[in-house]
């Protein structure tokens, strides 16, 4: 397979780099081919999106790379300057902001700020730029005739205003495409429209696409692999269908009972289903498996020493005791 992304031993820190840090993403490992789809599932706090920021070279103030690769078609990312990184970013990856209204600028028209990408990464002249912006615009689901280009952000609704930010990832055609919760903000009929809309573009341009979420329902129809997060590591992971469909991992298992119990119409006559608990404070973690605190199956041994890989099934990792 086309391999567009390997991730190896990545650890993201903040803090001081030279005293004590708090590790926030802790030995990931994973990777994406062109076409393909990885879901990478968890609570807020567990790491996601500061492992979506250290591949682009985002991370704020405090946060670093203590050790680890990132190969986006053999070039380490994390080993590239910040001119060789905006070289990268739009053309060879782009990222879809969990908010469109911060991601867009306020006083500027949305033709313009897709124009202006295509004319930093694509070389094109202004006028052209404008004109292509249209096309790319009327690809993300616009109409032709509605002159959607000339307008301002807040003259659009949440799902327009997502659809520009899609736009703007997709006007250099890059080969990874990272969503970060690109559908929190949005009603229930919108996400269906986004998420679908996701699809359709990955297909058409053979897109490798990191979408990340902390809602287990929208990775049923979009995702090919799923990665679960859990204390800055990846607990389970394997095909979709079966980590959504049959989850080993407790937290997994627990997860998706929250996510599907929100769907539920049973939902509105009786309590939501909730993960016992909090997540761990990243700064004083347990001894054990991090999950233990919470973990309904916990046994003595997971309070002692943190859990290794196991492999129950052959396209199937777990890091729990219960399948060592």
């Amino acid at each position: 397979m086309n391999v567009v992304l390997k991730v190896e031993d990545l650890t993201v820190c903040y803090g001081d780099r030279f005293k004590r840090a708090i590790t926030a993403v802790n030995s990931v490992t994973f990777e994406i081919s062109a076409g393909e789809t990885v879901g990478i599932l968890g609570e807020s706090g567990c790491g996601k999106t500061s492992l979506a920021s250290a591949l682009l070279g985002l991370l704020p103030r405090g946060g670093f790379v203590q050790h680890g690769a990132a190969s986006f078609r053999g070039t380490n990312l994390l080993a590239l300057g910040e001119r060789a990184l905006q070289k990268i970013r739009g053309s060879g990856i782009s990222l879809i902001h969990q908010d469109p209204s911060l991601a867009l600028n306020p006083v500027r028209r949305v033709g313009e700020q897709i124009a202006e990408i295509l004319i930093a990464h694509r070389g094109m002249r202004s006028k052209q730029a404008r004109k292509e912006s249209k096309s790319i615009l009327a690809h993300v689901g616009f109409t032709a005739d509605c002159d959607i280009d000339k307008a301002f952000p807040h003259q659009l609704s949440g799902g327009q205003k997502q659809r520009v930010v899609i736009a703007q990832a997709i006007a250099c055609q890059p080969a990874l495409l990272i969503a970060d919760e690109p559908i929190t903000a949005l009603d229930a009929v919108v996400q269906v429209e986004i998420i679908e809309l996701l699809r359709t573009l990955q297909k058409q341009l053979n897109l490798a696409l990191i979408l990340i979420t902390h809602t287990p329902a929208i990775l049923f129809p979009i995702a090919h692999r799923v990665l679960v997060m859990y204390a800055g590591r990846i607990i389970e992971q394997g095909p979709a269908h079966e980590v959504l469909g049959a989850p080993l991992h407790p937290y997994t298992r627990e997860l998706l009972k929250c996510g599907l119990d929100v769907l539920s119409r049973e939902s509105a006559v009786r309590p939501l289903a909730s993960i016992p608990g909090e997540p761990p404070n990243l700064a004083a973690l347990p001894m054990g498996c991090a999950f233990a605190p919470r973990c309904s199956d916990r046994m003595e041994v997971c309070e002692a020493r943190a859990p290794a890989e196991s492999h129950p099934e052959k396209s199937r990792d777990v890091w729990c005791f219960k399948y060592e």
